[in-house]
């Protein structure tokens, strides 16, 4: 995929075609924005990678599952819905563990399972059920 590049903010702006990504980031905070073909939604958070409870790093988890993550799965594995969950899981707990190092370590067993069905469970609602 080739990216365009853009104006920056407060720059001179012209009328642009085609798909673009963003490629600026905003210091302190998780910025996200989520498209389908027919939404977009603007979400924020504090950054604080330290201090997050069991809830809040399923919180994230289910952030992180959207229809772009699934079509990367979709395209490591093939179309097999199982097949992609597995991925799926697996992509966003790397994340997790790399980006919220101390959450993971207090994680536990039990708390990793319950993440997983989640993020699982997400996959399966956007993938559509079986």
């Amino acid at each position: 995929m080739r990216f365009r590049s853009y104006p920056r903010i407060g720059g001179p702006t012209q009328p642009m075609a085609g798909t673009w990504v963003a490629t600026e980031k905003i210091h302190g905070a998780n910025f996200v924005i989520g498209f389908t073909a027919d939404r977009v939604t603007f979400e924020a958070q504090a950054w604080k990678p330290g201090w997050l409870s069991g809830d809040e790093l399923i919180a994230w988890a289910l952030r992180l599952v959207n229809p772009a993550r699934v079509a990367s799965a979709r395209s490591k594995v093939g179309t097999d819905p199982r097949a992609i969950e597995d991925e799926l899981v697996l992509d966003v707990m790397i994340d997790l563990a790399a980006v919220f190092a101390d959450a993971w370590r207090e994680l536990g067993s039990a708390r990793e399972a319950e993440l997983q069905t989640a993020i699982r469970t997400a996959a399966t609602a956007i993938l559509g059920a079986p």
